[in-house]
């Protein structure tokens, strides 16, 4: 794996922030683990950190919400799962 994340180190420098660094990424056609590791090198992010970034560039929504979106579906699923 050889990241090169030279461009958002230099954007980061200028002052884009992290989320900004996230869809530049996703829009230069990096993968979602190779955004990941360009937020925890780059920003010194830890790993929580830079999910919940990647979870709010992807849906608007931080970590916590989206998770919460998803409960009705699982419990949906489980109960059809029980029959």
């Amino acid at each position: 794996m050889d990241d090169d994340f030279s461009q958002y180190e230099a954007a980061r420098e200028a002052g884009r922030d992290p989320l900004g660094a996230y869809h530049a990424a996703k829009a230069a056609g990096l993968d979602p683990f190779a955004r990941i590791r360009m937020l925890r090198a780059v920003y010194d992010l830890s790993l929580l950190a830079a999910k919940d970034i990647s979870v709010r560039g992807d849906t608007g929504q931080d970590a916590d919400t989206h998770q919460a979106t998803l409960l009705p579906g699982i419990e949906q699923a489980l109960d059809a799962e029980d029959r």
